[in-house]
């Protein structure tokens, strides 16, 4: 394994980042748009930084966020950061640069006013953020708050939904087909609703008579499986101080990477010695570990941990859990798709706010990054109403 470089120095030293002064000095003045609408991560990484960066670094930071293929993902949609920066600037070194220029003289978003608050200013700077309990703790609380309420139906499922006749209804309501529990079914008329379920599942929902865009990006969203051990030590050490590492995929492993729990989150180990790791596997260039029977997940987590890390002794707790169709992939075009899909979908449910990790990103930051924004708008069209 090779640790990241965290100094200058270190940068030059490195065999993983080694090229990059060269590269990026390059880059400044030989970079180019690739006057294409969207482009691989792979093909995009390697016009700025080369070959190696793309099968290194890019492809095992894929690996760890997408647990995708470098090679099909959409750098516009995967990255968007990066294609608005070679947009604007051509070159990404020199984006990156007058960024920082700029931010030195920059006003505070409201996003860093609230992290400086009392309850959450020791977050400025984290590289991860989770709970004592782990990030159940979120959805827990969610659950607890929705059943402090009458007024949240659950157990329930939305089998169609369609434009409700104006006659019947206030302006552009759609009308939802449940079905609930027990097998009761009841229609509802809603002036605005959310949609946080996987393309697939809204698709299923609407009328047949769908849009060729809406069918294609239903038919364009993949979604990979990945295994999650979580194993733990009461006696071993880990041997590396750090988040954890990740494995690209041209290294053959069947990982994607781990993560040294209890090294980031040092509150959540139960004791005051010990280890806890969490090994993920499968994705989209292995996927049948994935499918591995929950023995055999822990006993290949196992040897690949005796191999990267030293550890060989079992694991005095081990939990296997196969998330299958976790992770939506977005590829080359999707942004496009997308957007072509949405706005046909809003000629006939302007009420329809659709949201969730097959759209705007894969990560609970994103997905509530988004809602935080979705509903902030739905309150101020209300007001004007």
């Amino acid at each position: 394994m090779e640790k990241l470089p965290t100094s200058l120095l270190s940068l030059f030293r490195s065999p993983l980042t080694n090229h990059l002064p060269f590269f990026g000095l390059a880059e400044i003045f030989l970079a180019r748009k690739s006057g294409k609408e969207d482009e691989s991560v792979y093909s995009f990484m390697t016009r700025h930084f080369g070959r190696k960066t793309a099968e290194t670094l890019m492809d095992a930071m894929i690996s760890g966020i997408y647990a995708g293929n470098i090679h099909n993902l959409s750098v516009r949609s995967c990255f968007k950061v990066l294609y608005d920066m070679e947009q604007k600037d051509r070159s990404i070194v020199l984006s990156v640069l007058k960024s920082a220029l700029a931010g030195l003289t920059s006003k505070k978003t409201d996003l860093a006013k609230e992290l400086r608050t009392d309850e959450c200013k020791h977050l400025v700077g984290a590289t991860g953020i989770s709970f004592v309990d782990g990030m159940q703790t979120l959805t827990d609380r969610l659950t607890e708050k929705i059943n402090e309420t009458d007024e949240v139906v659950v157990a329930t499922k939305i089998t169609a939904m369609e434009p409700c006749p104006a006659e019947e209804s206030s302006a552009n309501a759609i009308r939802l087909h449940l079905q609930r529990g027990d097998g009761a079914t009841d229609t509802i008329d809603a002036d605005l609703v959310f949609s946080t379920v996987p393309i697939k599942s809204l698709f299923d929902t609407l009328p047949p008579n769908l849009s060729k865009h809406i069918c294609e990006l239903n038919e364009s969203i993949k979604h990979v499986s990945v295994g999650v051990i979580n194993l733990g030590y009461s006696k071993e050490s880990l041997p590396y101080n750090g988040f954890g590492h990740l494995v690209p995929s041209n290294q053959w492993e069947g990982i994607l990477g781990m993560i040294y729990d209890s090294l980031v989150f040092p509150k959540q180990l139960k004791g005051d010695s010990g280890s806890t790791l969490t090994v993920m596997i499968g994705g989209a260039n292995a996927p049948d570990k994935a499918r591995l029977s929950e023995k055999d997940m822990v006993k290949f987590a196992c040897e690949k941990v005796e191999e990267h890390l030293g550890i060989s002794s079992k694991p005095d707790v081990a939990l296997a859990t196969p998330h299958f169709y976790c992770i939506p992939q977005y590829p080359v075009g999707h942004h496009r798709r997308m957007t072509d899909a949405l706005a046909h979908l809003k000629t006939d449910f302007p009420q329809l706010e659709v949201l969730g990790n097959n759209f705007y990103g894969v990560g609970i930051a994103d997905s509530i990054a988004n809602a935080k924004r979705v509903a902030k708008e739905a309150a101020q069209k209300a007001q004007k109403s």
